[in-house]
């Protein structure tokens, strides 16, 4: 009998060894090539490091980041170092984004844009580089969502012919626009964008004031990323001579209290 558990008890760890060989998706990577390409620019900038061990010690670190590596470091070196961030800072964050993705270190780039440059939202080096950080760790996974929707809604609030808001201003909805699609894991500009037009400029919407539909497109988007299609359903037939006939409070409160309820916390059954 010992005999036989002890047997089950070794199939049985055998499988879980081979399970966890599975999952671990294993890389094979041209450190060489990331490694000397590496060695090369920081030969050529000689400000990063006067000491050859340090030199090449930050050489593997970026090479251990697997294919492309060398030139995420480059990239991200390069773009801060000409905008005016010291060194040390440069370095770190070149270190960092070689051993992130691609997606990883375009994003990073786009984002810092949009706060620093001028005709965005003119934000000092630090306040657009902390802007950033928060940003892709609160999207952490869904990368190309915050890049893709943060830089829709800058664009959208900034000396468009929707809005022409203060940049702070600007800046603060975009990223609360930003961090809601990252909770939703889905970009949801051009929902926000289709609601306010409904809300705005649509013969069968509201027909509400820029403002207005500004703070409403939010606050019914809070709920769900699919409230706004709620909303403009239940307030055209609210409105409509087949169907509650309601005047235009009456049918923006009740779409609202539909488009509430478009989030279900699902529970299990008793």
């Amino acid at each position: 009998m010992k005999t036989i558990k002890l047997l089950v008890f070794l199939i049985m760890l055998f499988q879980m060894d081979t399970i966890n060989a599975d999952s671990k998706k294993i890389k094979y990577c041209e450190t060489s090539k990331e490694f000397i390409i590496t060695m090369e620019f920081l030969k050529d900038n000689n400000k990063v490091f006067d000491n050859k061990v340090k030199v090449i010690d930050l050489a593997k670190n970026v090479a251990s980041g697997c294919d492309g590596a060398a030139k995420r470091f480059i990239e991200t070196y390069l773009m801060m170092s000409k905008v005016g961030f010291p060194t040390h800072k440069a370095v770190k964050y070149g270190v960092k984004l070689s051993h992130l993705s691609n997606d990883h270190k375009d994003t990073f780039q786009t984002l810092f844009k949009m706060g620093y440059l001028k005709k965005y939202l003119d934000f000092d080096l630090f306040h657009s580089l902390k802007m950033t950080d928060n940003l892709m760790l609160a999207h952490n996974g869904n990368i190309k969502i915050a890049k893709k929707d943060f830089s829709n809604f800058v664009q959208f609030c900034v000396g468009t012919k929707h809005m022409d808001l203060p940049r702070k201003q600007c800046a603060n909805f975009s990223t609360k626009m930003a961090l809601m699609s990252a909770k939703y894991k889905k970009e949801i500009f051009s929902e926000f964008k289709e609601l306010f037009e409904f809300l705005t400029q649509n013969n069968m919407g509201p027909k509400l004031t820029t403002n207005k539909a500004f703070q409403e497109a939010q606050s019914i988007l809070s709920e769900s990323p699919i409230a706004g299609s709620n909303f403009m359903a239940v307030y055209k037939y609210s409105q409509s001579k087949n169907g509650l006939k309601l005047g235009v409070n009456e049918a923006i409160k009740t779409a609202k209290s539909m488009s509430f309820a478009s989030r279900k916390i699902a529970s299990e059954p008793k």
